[in-house]
């Protein structure tokens, strides 16, 4: 007969799952003690420390882990017997044991070196002055070392796959975390920009690159997506560094990998793990205030040198994990593609933090964490070109289907005439011909009825619409002059549809 101690820990982390844990124990000759809990991650599941005693042999510190999902310990196993031998073994708590219990699964997990007692997560040591080498050498080790058995790299990946691969599509649809934030927060998931109270300037809106119907969404990553060996969830509490009796970040282990995949993109575990640290930094800040607008610009624009309300230490750290990637990709030929697939793994990191608790947070962060997300989206565009603004016709007549037999009205007439209009034109003269239609009709029109609930919002755009077919309307427009035209022709254009179909 096993059992546990009386340490109230136990109760705080398993709730409702200490009563079937306690079963197991009684069927089994097992000795197991709380040391203490680690918190959980995307998956919410307990993992803590203990020390696990197995009849009369010596006890041994173990990680214990509750699966709630069916398949997070195979995930496991797979993640553990993939690995590289020399990774696994110096980095990787090993699964012991799984058992199957009522409603969850148990693992009790190996840890090398049998001395957790002295490891710390990384979040106990944001204050070191050598955080940044710390974490510098983790980041190149995972991608360096997890990675040197992996035979693919390069995937076609289309900008939404990327994301929905990142995200998850639960979380993007109706009823998910990120539709219902932007409910709350009135954000059209459908606009092509965004620009909320207090944003210096109006930014990609991030869930149209999610959208595999827009032009950016079904865009190829340009140069292919980088993927590879994961843990998906690497947070500050679930890497662990021996502290004494020196700080040993090369013996870093890591936990809780349930979330591990062999097809993610490389770039997500170092923009993960650095929003992560964001939000520890964020704990002594107000959200709205100067110094944390400056550390969004700085996870964003790590590329200035320029020190931001005081946080040179904080971009030492953002700058070092960005870098270490680099290095490692650079290394395999792939530099060029390391630093835009960043910013797309930084705007997916962005959104999967909204609707989370965050330890040591008392009120939410989402409001912040959405312009973290679009100013990476804006980064990504700006850095790739990838085209954007009209969404490809063929889904708006698709779409546009559903709403045959409604009488014609004035939002239906220039839905008409968008469709029809080609903004795809290399020079003045064949955008003159493709617009002829739509500008009349606007000419024509001056007083349109809009019944809907983005009334305003749509009637600003038509005004936006009309001053920027004047603007395109000049012959002796330099190419790239006319091509910035052209452009904002199309945001504006894919805007207006978007909101006249929704």
């Amino acid at each position: 007969m096993g059992r546990r101690d009386a340490h109230p820990g136990w109760s705080n982390a398993l709730g409702d799952d200490l009563q079937a844990f306690d079963a197991y124990l009684a069927s089994i000759e097992r000795t197991v003690d709380f040391i203490r809990a680690f918190e959980g991650g995307l998956s919410g599941s307990p993992v803590l420390l203990v020390r696990d005693r197995i009849g009369d042999n010596l006890p041994r510190q173990r990680i214990l882990k509750l699966c709630r999902t069916d398949d997070e310990p195979d995930r496991i196993a797979v993640a553990y017997q993939a690995a590289p031998q020399g990774f696994r073994a110096a980095h990787m708590a090993a699964p012991e044991h799984t058992r199957k219990l009522d409603g969850c699964s148990l693992i009790f997990m190996d840890v090398a070196g049998n001395d957790l007692e002295n490891c710390r997560p990384l979040a106990d040591l944001l204050h070191r002055p050598n955080l940044a080498s710390v974490c510098r050498k983790i980041v190149f080790s995972l991608l360096k070392d997890w990675n040197s058995n992996s035979a693919e790299i390069e995937r076609p990946y289309t900008v939404a796959e990327f994301l929905q691969i990142l995200l998850g599509s639960s979380r993007l649809a109706a009823g998910g975390p990120l539709a219902d934030f932007a409910a709350r927060a009135r954000i059209d998931m459908n606009a092509e920009t965004v620009l909320r109270q207090g944003w210096a300037r109006e930014l990609r809106n991030p869930f149209i690159l999610a959208d595999p119907g827009t032009a950016a969404g079904k865009s190829l990553v340009p140069g292919g997506a980088l993927v590879g060996k994961g843990h998906g969830d690497l947070s500050v509490f679930n890497l662990l560094i021996p502290t004494y009796p020196r700080t040993e970040p090369k013996k870093y282990q890591i936990i809780d990998y349930g979330g591990y995949s062999s097809r993610r993109p490389v770039t997500w575990d170092s923009m993960y793990l650095l929003v992560s640290l964001a939000t520890r930094w964020l704990s002594g800040m107000n959200p709205a205030s100067d110094p944390a607008k400056g550390l969004l610009l700085s996870l964003a624009d790590h590329r200035t040198d320029r020190e931001r309300f005081g946080l040179r230490e904080h971009h030492a750290v953002i700058k070092a994990l960005f870098e270490a990637g680099h290095a490692w990709a650079q290394d395999k030929t792939y530099g060029d593609r390391w630093l835009p697939q960043c910013a797309l793994s930084l705007c997916a990191a962005g959104l999967i933090f909204i609707g989370r608790r965050i330890p040591g947070l008392e009120g939410s962060i989402d409001d912040w964490l959405f312009e973290l997300a679009a100013t990476a989206a804006q980064d990504f565009v700006e850095q790739t070109g990838i085209p954007v603004g009209v969404t490809d016709l063929s889904s708006y007549r698709e779409r546009r289907n559903s709403k045959r037999g409604v009488e014609d009205t004035d939002a239906v007439a220039l839905l008409r005439h968008l469709e029809e209009a080609e903004f795809d034109c290399t020079d003045w003269l064949g955008l003159t011909r493709g617009v002829t239609g739509l500008r009349a009709f606007l000419r024509e029109q001056r007083h349109l009825v809009i019944e809907s609930p983005h009334a305003v919002r749509i009637r600003t755009l038509i005004t936006a619409l009309e001053e920027a077919l004047e603007a395109a309307d000049d012959p002796r427009l330099e190419p790239v002059a006319f091509e910035r035209a052209v452009d904002r022709l199309k945001r504006i254009a894919g805007t207006l549809l978007t909101l006249l179909l929704g």
